[in-house]
């Protein structure tokens, strides 16, 4: 099943014959379905056309009837309702070719964007032998191409929209199924960056800081070969301090240790999903970084290690309750609260401001009922934001340059007062 859409003008010239040309056209094509974009003018013409195919209107055609030739935008927004009817019909991209031999420039223009934008299989126009400007009768040639050229073209500012809204694997997917062979050498090598832009934030995304630093390496030394056509693609481009930052991220994971950087690290990322409408998921880090924070400055202030807690080095008045908490190997393993619990007891001032802040406790025991972690209550927009600023006013008190660390590994385009 097979659909045509073409644009029908009333010729230059009086003594032109463009009725001829397109009647061929729409033969070479023989598609089910023709659908005529026509100016008022032009109705007359795109009848003819018909008549002599034997075309019947609601059946093997259908008339367009643009509001404005001269207009692109009304024109593009007219043909664009054709192809929509097309789709309801059960024709496919692929199923549709245009041709735009004849009309105004505003109406072929339409029809050409829409086309590409639609990504039809075939687009055609008729050339041949001219006289006086007009192609002599019997001399037409019909010109078909397929848009790919101008898809893969396109497929590549895709792939940067989609990088800097946080869509990696989508990007990734696009820029693969773009054929590299029908791009220029110049824009290869901007796909080859933006692939290995795209598969290192996602890594980076996903906390596998080590393969995300080595394909960024790799991107950089990439876009440098093209920095001065698509110097844009710097906004993209991490400097030697955040690829060793990730190393140095990567390593400290690797031996259990928990630091600033780890932390700041794990607070953009969860701005990240608070920007994408993604509350749950905010919310559970910043779950985590509370709970992070208390296991940082218990081993490192009162060398007291949360997954084996040494009763000797707590206070006495909570030892009874801990030794409850023993597992089979008598170890004693503790969570957020009990963590705040000691570091109140110790009279901390991370474990004072926990304890005092009901509200703060409050959004968190929120996580516990989200669907991430124990009930179905999704979490809300202005809960997740002021888990937000409970916690960065408690990193104020324990490490006061976490929003410089912050903005360090923020993503390099979404810098600028905004971290993550």
């Amino acid at each position: 099943m097979k659909a045509m859409i073409l644009t029908v003008g009333t010729g230059t010239r009086p003594d032109a014959n463009i009725v001829s040309p397109l009647v061929k056209s729409i033969r070479n094509s023989n598609p089910n379905l023709v659908v005529f974009a026509c100016s008022r003018e032009s109705r007359k013409i795109a009848d003819q056309i018909a008549q002599e195919l034997g075309l019947v209107e609601g059946e093997s055609c259908l008339f367009s009837e643009l509001r404005n030739h001269d207009d692109l935008e009304l024109s593009f927004e007219d043909i664009v309702r054709a192809f929509l009817t097309l789709s309801k019909l059960g024709y496919h991209d692929h199923d549709i070719e245009i041709d735009f031999t004849t009309g105004t420039k505003a109406m072929t223009s339409a029809l050409v964007l829409a086309g590409v934008a639609f990504k039809c299989f075939t687009l055609k126009y008729i050339a041949g032998e001219r006289k006086h400007g007009v192609v002599i009768s019997g001399k037409e040639r019909i010109i078909t191409f397929q848009p790919n050229r101008i898809l893969a073209f396109n497929s590549i500012d895709q792939a940067v929209s989609l990088i800097r809204d946080l869509r990696f694997d989508t990007a990734i997917e696009v820029l693969e199924n773009t054929d590299a062979e029908l791009l220029d050498d110049t824009y290869r090598k901007k796909r080859g960056v933006l692939l290995e832009l795209a598969r290192a934030y996602s890594l980076w995304d996903k906390f596998n800081h080590r393969k995300a630093r080595g394909r960024l390496g790799k991107a950089k030394k990439l876009w440098i070969e093209i920095s001065e056509e698509f110097k844009v693609l710097g906004e993209f481009i991490p400097d030697e301090k955040v690829l060793s930052k990730l190393i140095g991220i990567s390593e400290s994971i690797d031996k259990g240790v928990i630091t600033w950087d780890i932390m700041a690290d794990l607070f953009c990322n969860a701005r990240r999903r608070f920007d994408e409408g993604k509350y749950d998921d905010a919310l559970a880090r910043i779950y985590r970084l509370t709970e992070m924070l208390a296991q940082k400055v218990l081993r490192d202030e009162y060398n007291i290690d949360t997954s084996d807690v040494n009763l000797s080095l707590v206070p006495h008045d909570l030892h009874e309750s801990l030794k409850t908490l023993g597992g089979k190997e008598g170890k004693i393993s503790i969570g957020l609260v009990r963590d705040y619990e000691i570091l109140n007891s110790l009279d901390n001032e991370l474990g004072n401001y926990y304890m005092e802040n009901r509200g703060f406790r409050g959004i968190l025991s929120v996580r516990n009922q989200s669907i991430l972690a124990h009930g179905l209550e999704p979490v809300n927009r202005s809960g997740c934001e002021k888990a937000f600023e409970h916690f960065s006013e408690m990193m104020e008190i324990a490490c006061p340059n976490f929003s410089e660390l912050c903005e360090f590994l923020t993503f390099p385009w979404r810098r600028g007062g905004r971290t993550g």
